[in-house]
């Protein structure tokens, strides 16, 4: 469909086939309709014949209405009912030699006739010769962009949308992202003039940037902005993570930087072709790495993470991965096609790599931390990877730093040691540390003590102890034994130093608590967290941060109902477990917001090991929230 209208596009092809090109060899054609299911009139908006016999795909441009792309092997065409432009891509849309073979990679033909010997040499020199007899019309007109020499057939476009808030919404220019068969990835922008497209060869209406190499695309499709889901059925499937970067600050990433990576696809190819190279080479060390400074904004790939391939299947077998076990059996299958083959085990149960044991006794609590005292661009590349572990005892508090092996480093930290740790967590972008202890709260900038915050001033003099607290950026919910509810909102004044602010609110009975950011207006609040209370009777509550102010409530959490909706509309026959024992209560809560679905999930761990696992939904009738049992293997923890 033309993007900005209702119109369909359709592309026909006339009989022909690379061997009678001088007969015909410009047969493709395309038309434009537009959709009246109302009068059922479907009028006709544009045609366009005489397009290459080998158009393969047509695509409707974002932003831009009644103007479409159209691939061809050695071509792109951006058209409407007006104008046409066109890209050769490579040396095959104009006549002469596109490409020699090395002649010292053959092996000359040996006795035999002598004129088929020369006639053997002269296909080999010709073998890339294009006539001119069958080269397309639409070369007139084409922008030379041949030295990229980029093979499009079968390759998957699409459009990204990271550039949009870059370029102010992308009037004048669209961006897309083209996967190659070979595996490579092609960053190419179309130049669009708001009145029509340009047909001058004079000015470049297309431009193209190698980006990286990828498996053998089946698939591509744009998710989010920021993401870019790139599917194969032949090697492992990637999501990809899309950035922009301006001219000033793109610079080249890898010392080994291929400087004419068109080239290195082809060159993966023939090594693949022999039995050459190194996956983790081609795969790892090449892909999504390089940032090459441009005249313009550079875009920059990464990988947020794979979806290993299992298919095609050429052969498997079982094996035993444990003597010991005679139920411990485990599939061995040859997966994949070419440099993306692989070797892969299936077992039946969860397998992990042991890294390191330490026997410790008395563990009540462990959590790790975040830990950053850089720049912003150190920041981008440790912010996902934690310092230290914290660990808590009966009562005491020890601190191990996570480097290629755990170390203890208590001594040289500024925990609070000498009591146990409720909570631990990070402040201001993972800048600061934050631990809380039952006689008040710890604010540190990696080693060195920025904030401390006693009971004293949390219970505004009273004598009370902190009983439980959750840290969710920037605040800090805890609960004191006297049944108050408090909050801590940290932020930084203008030497970056950091400011907590206190509010507090009364509650009766709280047994648990957790803290989620709002990411998907929940409850229709538009507040950036909620928390979700428990108390001993079985009650739940969310409430909004920062403002304490209730949101939803229901009971009887621990009857494990198919549905927790208002409590006035609770009904105790719907579903429940019926297990009714009234000494049960909710010990620990445990909530988290899917990134890219932005679904609410909680569980819910009973004072007896149950565990109740639920997902927040929405009644498209009346639209209120309510919670929806999920169906787990419930086991005693």
């Amino acid at each position: 469909l033309l993007h900005e209208s209702g119109s369909p596009q359709s592309a026909s092809r006339g009989p022909t086939w690379s061997g009678r090109l001088r007969d015909a060899k410009d047969t493709c054609g395309i038309k434009a309709f537009s959709i009246n299911t109302t009068h059922r009139r479907y009028p006709k908006l544009m045609e366009k014949s005489n397009l290459p016999y080998d158009a393969f795909a047509v695509k409707g441009v974002p932003g831009v209405g009644g103007k479409c792309l159209v691939l061809c092997s050695d071509y792109i065409l951006l058209l409407d009912h007006r104008t046409m432009s066109a890209v050769a891509v490579n040396r095959f849309a104009y006549p002469g030699f596109a490409r020699e073979i090395p002649m010292d990679k053959m092996d000359e033909p040996r006795g035999g006739d002598q004129q088929h010997s020369m006639n053997v040499l002269q296909a080999r020199k010709n073998a890339y010769l294009v006539i001119p007899e069958v080269v397309s019309e639409v070369s007139k007109i084409a922008q030379n962009e041949s030295a990229m020499m980029l093979d499009l057939n079968d390759c998957k476009l699409t459009w990204l949308e990271c550039f949009k808030q870059k370029e102010g919404g992308g009037f004048g220019r669209v961006h897309g992202l083209l996967s190659l068969k070979s595996g490579q990835l092609v960053h190419f922008t179309v130049r669009i003039d708001s009145g029509s497209v340009r047909t001058s060869t004079a000015s470049k209406v297309f431009e193209f940037k190698s980006c990286g190499s990828s498996s053998v695309p089946s698939c591509i499709s744009v998710l989010s902005d920021t993401l870019v889901f790139l599917g194969s059925r032949l090697g492992n499937s990637a999501l990809l993570r899309c950035r922009v970067t301006s001219s000033g600050s793109a610079k080249a990433s890898s010392e080994n930087l291929v400087e004419d990576e068109g080239s290195l696809a082809q060159e993966m190819m023939d090594k693949s072709a022999v039995g050459e190279g190194n996956e983790e080479d081609e795969l790892e060390k090449a892909l999504f790495t390089s940032e090459v400074a441009t005249d313009h904004d550079a875009l920059v790939l990464t990988v947020c993470d794979r979806l290993s391939n299992l298919g095609p299947i050429l052969d498997m077998t079982t094996m035993s991965t444990d003597s010991s076990k005679k139920e411990d059996v485990a599939v061995a299958a040859c997966v994949g096609h070419g440099k993306h083959g692989a070797i892969a085990i299936l077992s039946q149960t969860w397998r992990y790599d042991k890294l390191l044991q330490v026997d410790l006794n008395d563990i009540k609590f462990l959590q790790t931390v975040h830990s950053f005292k850089g720049d912003e661009k150190d920041r981008l590349s440790e912010e996902h990877f934690h310092a230290y572990l914290v660990l808590s005892t009966s009562d005491s508090t020890m601190v191990l730093e996570t480097k290629e092996e755990l170390e203890l480093i208590t001594e040289r930290m500024s925990f609070v040691t000498n009591f146990p740790t409720i909570c631990a967590g990070n402040l201001l972008r993972k800048t600061r540390i934050v631990q809380v202890y039952k006689e008040g709260v710890r604010v540190m900038r990696g080693s060195e003590v920025e904030k401390d915050v006693g009971c004293k001033d949390l219970c505004e003099g009273q004598q009370s102890e902190i009983v439980d607290a959750c840290v969710c950026d920037p605040y800090i919910l805890f609960l004191l034994g006297d049944g108050t509810l408090g909050l801590l909102e940290g932020s930084a004044d203008e030497k970056g130093r950091v400011v907590v602010n206190l509010g507090s609110e009364r509650r009766r009975n709280v047994t648990c608590m957790s803290v989620v950011e709002n990411r998907g207006g929940y409850f229709g609040a538009s507040e950036s967290h909620l928390a979700i209370l428990c108390d001993a009777s079985g009650g739940l509550e969310v409430i909004s941060l920062p403002r304490l102010s209730s949101v939803f409530r229901s009971s009887a959490v621990h009857e494990g109902f198919k549905r927790l909706e208002e409590a006035t509309s609770m009904k105790v026959e719907d579903g429940g477990d019926q297990r009714g024992e009234a000494s049960l209560c909710v010990a620990q809560i445990d909530c988290q917001a899917d990134r890219l679905t932005k679904e609410l999930w909680v569980s819910f761990l009973l004072s007896d090991g149950f565990l109740y696992v639920y997902r927040l939904d929405q009644c498209q009738r009346t639209r209120g929230f309510f919670f929806s049992r999920v169906n787990i293997l419930n086991e005693f923890l």
